[in-house]
């Protein structure tokens, strides 16, 4: 990822991140960067004319969906 915003630590954290979560649910960690590339260019503040928001430029109510789904905390 070029341009993310993060400070290094949170950049390391964000990888780990990527790599457990990939893990976790069976996809290739390559893609999931791919798609963050893609959909917001690293910047974790990017929101689209759409509103769609974050690393992968998920819409609100698709993340809170999501995450009621998966069971996690949603902060939209």
């Amino acid at each position: 990822m070029r341009h993310t915003a993060l400070p290094e630590r949170e950049r390391i954290a964000l990888v780990h991140t990527i790599l457990e979560q990939a893990q976790l649910y069976d996809l290739d960690p390559g893609l999931v960067v791919a798609v963050i590339e893609v959909e917001s260019a690293g910047y974790h503040l990017a929101v689209s004319h759409a509103g769609a928001m974050g690393l992968m430029q998920l819409l609100p109510a698709t993340g809170k969906e999501l995450a009621m789904k998966l069971g996690i905390e949603w902060h939209g």
